[in-house]
């Protein structure tokens, strides 16, 4: 018997009993545990007969996951909310409605702000990569006009053009920390004002938890003695 037909007797037994989500979970965990089998040097037939019939593996996975249901405590009932009273709405959409323009006019300057900041930054941006050009254009015109002009003249310009592609640099540099900076602070506004606004936190990015693959309970115990 293969890998893949193991893997689908398993299948086919557990989806007799149990849903097809959790008669996915289970099959992913052991291709994983072939995957690393494999990976150790194992050959599929040691890992088919470490864990056993897969008809017996099926009832035994069968009994701990209906087992786990039962533990799983019921969800509590909600308990219906007092209706609000209709004067207590009126004057909520009445201060909404007060507030709208307020809200409407901070919402456009931080855009304005944005894209003021967004246009400066361009612009010093611009600014920096043409000093950097100027000055390396001129370097290109002293070293061809080398032949001609006198040490100290030569000294002066290369010394200039070197300082001037030196500025655009520090100011390309300077340029986007000072951006960074305004958008930042930006970003912090506009969060305040959304949760002033819908009493709502602004919404983090959400980090995926690592999940723990169910290995099954045969080769667990052979892991244990591995590690022993």
């Amino acid at each position: 018997m293969t890998k893949l037909e193991y893997l689908k007797l398993l299948e086919t037994d557990l989806q007799k009993r149990l849903s097809q989500y959790e008669t996915d979970e289970i099959i992913r965990d052991y291709a994983e545990y072939f995957a690393e089998g494999a990976s150790q040097g194992k050959t599929e037939e040691e890992m088919i007969n470490n864990l056993g019939d897969p008809a017996v593996v099926a009832a035994q996975l069968v009994e701990e996951t209906l087992s786990t249901r039962e533990e799983v405590p019921a969800a509590p009932v909600p308990t219906p909310k007092k209706g609000r009273s209709p004067w207590v709405t009126v004057l909520l959409v009445l201060l909404g409605i007060c507030l709208l323009p307020v809200a409407l006019m901070v919402a456009g300057g931080l855009l304005f702000a944005a894209a003021v900041v967004i246009g400066c930054g361009i612009f010093l941006v611009g600014m920096a990569v043409a000093g950097v050009l100027l000055g390396i254009l001129g370097l290109g015109a002293i070293f061809m006009y080398i032949a001609v002009l006198p040490p100290a003249a030569i000294a002066a310009c290369i010394t200039g053009c070197i300082a001037i592609v030196a500025a655009g640099v520090l100011v390309f540099c300077l340029s986007l920390q000072v951006v960074k900076l305004i958008w930042k602070l930006l970003c912090w506004c506009w969060a305040k004002l959304y949760t002033a606004i819908t009493k709502k936190p602004w919404p983090a990015p959400v980090s995926q938890p690592e999940v723990q693959p169910n290995l099954p309970q045969s080769f667990e115990a052979e892991e244990g003695e591995n590690n022993a």
